[in-house]
């Protein structure tokens, strides 16, 4: 990968440059060969009927690469980078010419290098790797129509006083500390039951506390077949502690069997401006001040392959704006969901999170959801109607779905609780056809 980035950055000096490109060439067709290969083994390759993809017999040094990749995430792994399946899983990749310009990447759908690690300002970031089988029970199944899917956005906190916010000094700075008020697991639970139908349950940020994962999980393993597919818990302080004595802000995924498949914790703290905080009605941390969300600090992000429904990345609020790693990220792992997880005054286009989300989808085939909860609309009383709690949006340039369907540019939906009693919950169905699915603008007009 060196040598062909120096290729494409016509380094050699003059007389020998032709030569160069010719064996660069050379070196490409045999990359192409080799990735043909690994083309057999690929995810997206497993999803297609065996009409379009029927399975040809595997070398055995294939299936054991394989086998590596189903126990460690990657093919192969250096110090700085992975040999992985190029995403998206459930999709087509990106068009050869999909940045307008000569990218390597885009030369080769079904195998990429990926870094191992990036950074946000200084800091160094580790990017794990995780494969989720499609075992019913300890994994997710495949899905039932790629490119149709079923999201339930669940904001568990509803009312002003759902959540409680307080604040403290610490080090000469003032800290917000946000726990929830009522059961929130309880509800969640609640919220689930009739959910196989749906292959998404989201729940937001900082609302469900980590000494609840016990009960979530037998809660979730006794819903059995009635569970969703996949059920992103929200977020919420973790029962462990950093060694500076702080919680993390930890989201548990889960699968249907009750199993936790991942954690992801935040590794880039909010820090909430004054304006906002006097708006909100919390403690008013001091003219030029913040009040600093009083957790630690994660040093990871797990990037996990549902082989049987996408390659996911979970990012909670504010590290979604985290740079250079989380364009990274997307960029050079092709994820199918990035699931975002906010506390807001619900979500709403535009916003930043829309913004930035707009701006991330540019790059890769990636579906987007952000989900928030009611509290903070409440507290800051905010006219009108009430917000929406869920916000999704594809890929800027859509590639062809798996059955070759193709779908709306920069598609991008919002949708609100339903009216009743707790738990209230909405309901959204990837592409349907209907009037909430519009074309995403970062100037449009609130909704």
């Amino acid at each position: 990968m060196a040598l062909l980035a120096v290729i494409e950055a016509d380094w050699p000096p003059e007389g020998v440059a032709d030569r160069w490109h010719v064996a660069g060439g050379l070196l490409i067709d045999a990359m192409r060969s080799i990735e043909d290969l690994y083309a057999h083994v690929h995810p997206r390759t497993r999803l297609c009927p065996p009409s379009l993809a029927p399975a040809p017999p595997v070398p055995a040094w294939l299936e054991a690469a394989e086998i590596r990749r189903l126990r460690f995430g990657s093919y192969f792994e250096a110090d700085d980078f992975r040999l992985v399946p190029n995403g998206p899983f459930a999709r087509h990749a990106r068009g050869r010419y999909a940045a307008s310009a000569n990218k390597l990447q885009d030369h080769f759908p079904h195998l990429t290098v990926a870094p191992v690690r990036s950074s946000e300002e200084d800091r160094t970031i580790t990017i794990e790797m995780k494969v989720i089988g499609t075992d019913a029970m300890r994994g997710v199944p495949a899905a039932r129509s790629f490119g149709r899917e079923t999201i339930r956005f669940i904001p568990l906190a509803e009312d002003k006083s759902d959540l409680a916010f307080s604040s403290h000094e610490r080090a000469g700075r003032a800290m917000l500390d946000v726990t929830p008020n009522i059961d929130t697991a309880a509800r969640l639970l609640e919220a689930l039951v009739d959910g196989s139908g749906v292959d998404i349950a989201f729940a937001p940020e900082l609302t469900v506390p980590g000494e609840a994962e016990e009960r979530l999980r037998d809660g979730i393993a006794a819903l059995a077949e009635q569970a969703p597919r996949l059920i992103l818990a929200g977020s919420g302080l973790s029962a462990q502690h950093s060694s500076c004595g702080r919680a993390w802000n930890e989201a548990r995924v889960f699968g249907r069997g009750g199993v936790l498949l991942w954690r992801h914790r935040k590794f880039w703290p909010f820090e909430m401006q004054q304006q906002s905080a006097l708006s909100y009605g919390l403690a008013d941390p001091g003219e030029g001040c913040t009040l600093v969300e009083n957790i630690a600090g994660s040093s990871q992000v797990t990037v996990v392959d549902l082989d049987g429904f996408g390659r996911c990345l979970v990012l909670i609020c504010q590290d979604i704006e985290a740079q250079p790693v989380v364009s990274r990220i997307i960029a050079r792992y092709q994820p199918d969901w990035v699931l975002t997880p906010i506390l807001d005054p619900g979500v709403k286009i535009p916003s930043w999170v829309h913004q930035r989300a707009l701006a991330l989808s540019r790059s890769a085939q990636s579906r987007l959801l952000i989900g928030s909860s009611l509290t903070l609309s409440m507290q800051a009383q905010v006219p009108g109607e009430e917000p929406a709690v869920g916000l999704a949006l594809g890929p800027a340039e859509p590639s062809k779905q798996l059955d070759d369907s193709v779908v709306m540019k920069r598609a991008v939906a919002l949708v609100k609780a339903a009216a009743g009693p707790s738990p209230r919950s909405a309901l959204l169905v990837w592409n349907e056809r209907a009037p909430i699915w519009t074309k995403s603008d970062v100037g449009a007009a609130p909704v």
